[in-house]
């Protein structure tokens, strides 16, 4: 995967399990490549999309590799089962689970060993995709792994997703024994004690060697550091258990891209207007639609069906006379969605992030952008439509916490009465246009210490 003459001092590795981590970790990688560094990006799980997110990483000049470690070229052999399932573990057998890990650590490390990245940048180290395999592969050859988080990590989201999975519950003998004598596996949630993986994939990697210190937290295993957008995002991680000198506060590519558009804020959200046809003149909503997760059995709260939210949404915040700027979740497509016929609401394709500067009032779901909205001071409408109640946004100013649909009303038109002033949060995200130069002096900082040791 490396070209002949690169400076392995300048060439840095992206690792991607998700669509979402492609689309969180894209701006870091401009940044770097802009800044002179050699990026390769390993598409370490076959995902849905990710030869399209490949072909992307190749216009952008990077060089891309597939789950088994090989360059993405047109026309290339397809992945074989065995190499799409390899971050996949099997909870049939702990041997075979053991022996997977094993062959796949060895996998990392000779890929890592040819490749001789100078550093290492995720999006989080899950268990679920053998993520932190990886980075403890990097400690063990002295590369250092940065992992940028793509979104506040809560432990209840796995708990929340776990809770009616059999597999995952505290059952039986031997798992109380296991829990017994590794108590960092398990979790109490909403009365039932859940492993945070199927009892014998956890059991293998206790056995073998590569538990994690906390097998809840998706932030930082063995990695090097984290690098936090603010200090919001350190206190929530307070509890973590991750040393104070694995946390690197030092914003992100977005937030140095909402500063841009904060620079000329007027001509900049004049120019959206007129792309999209809205009046320049009234106050703007920009609703961030969320995805459909009624396939998944969760409830929708006062809603049965998807089309159902979007509509109440769009009717209620059309009805204000403000302009509506519409950004859908990344898993929607357009072409499937009724915005209705409403003249001030517009379907906006461009990414939320430079939307967010843009607009007076911003209303989401749960979303990891809302933490950019208050980092802008902008009002946000947190309506849990999926009545998740995470606490990630606890306390943060100007978030507004609902989940009945006469309670959004309410806000909708309380709101519309009055347009709210926006205040920057300093806390909630540094929005001085400097954090790429922060990044750049932590690497250099990092990957000097390694040259001289």
């Amino acid at each position: 995967m490396t070209r002949a003459g690169q400076d392995t001092a300048r060439r840095v590795l992206v690792v991607v399990y998700l669509g979402a981590h492609w689309r969180s970790l894209l701006p870091t990688a401009q940044f770097l490549a802009e800044s002179g560094h050699a990026v390769h990006v390993l598409f370490a799980r076959p995902y849905p999309g990710w030869e399209a997110d490949a072909a992307q990483a190749a216009q952008h000049g990077f060089e891309a590799a597939d789950a088994a470690g090989r360059t993405v070229t047109p026309g290339m052999q397809p992945l074989s089962k065995k190499q799409r399932n390899q971050c996949r573990l099997s909870a049939r057998s702990v041997l075979r689970a053991g022996f997977k890990l094993r062959a796949y650590a060895a996998q990392v490390r000779d890929f890592l060993m040819r490749m001789r990245p100078a550093a290492i940048f995720l999006p989080e180290e899950n268990l679920e995709y053998l993520s932190h395999v990886l980075t403890r592969e990097a400690a063990r050859l002295g590369v250092p792994s940065l992992v940028l988080p793509y979104t506040l990590d809560n432990p209840l989201e796995a708990c929340e997703a776990y809770h009616g999975h059999p597999r995952h519950q505290v059952r039986g003998f031997f798992r109380r024994w296991f829990i017994q004598k590794h108590p960092h596996w398990a979790r109490e949630h909403r009365g039932t004690a859940l492993l945070r993986l199927p009892f014998r994939a956890a059991l293998a990697m206790q056995w073998f060697g590569f538990a994690p210190p906390d097998p809840w937290q998706n932030t930082c295993s063995f990695a090097s550091h984290v690098l936090l957008e603010s200090e919001a995002a350190r206190r929530a991680y307070a509890s973590s258990g991750i040393p104070d000198e694995k946390f690197a506060i030092i914003g992100s590519a977005v937030h140095d891209r909402m500063a841009v558009i904060l620079s000329c804020e007027a001509d900049n959200r004049a120019g959206l207007l007129q792309e999209l046809g809205l009046d320049p003149k009234r106050p703007v909503f920009l609703a961030a639609i969320p995805p459909d997760q009624f396939n998944t059995g969760r409830s929708g709260g006062e809603f049965a069906a998807h089309r159902e939210i979007v509509a109440f949404w769009l009717e209620t915040l059309a009805a204000t006379g403000w302009s509506v700027v519409v950004n859908l979740h990344p898993h929607l497509k357009p072409e499937k969605i009724d915005f209705g016929a409403w003249p001030n609401v517009k379907h906006c394709s461009r990414p939320t992030a430079e939307v967010i500067p843009l607009c007076d009032v911003f209303v989401a779901s749960i979303s990891a952008t809302i933490r950019w909205a208050v980092a802008c001071g902008k009002t946000v409408i947190n309506h849990d439509l999926y009545l998740y109640r995470y606490d990630d946004y606890k306390g943060a100013p100007g978030v507004l916490h609902l989940e009945t649909k006469a309670d959004f009303a309410a806000e909708v038109a309380r709101i519309a009465r009055q347009v709210p002033q926006a205040v920057p949060h300093a806390e909630w995200g540094i929005l001085d246009g400097k954090s790429g130069e922060r990044l750049l002096s932590l690497l250099s900082t990092l990957i000097s210490s390694r040259t001289h040791t």
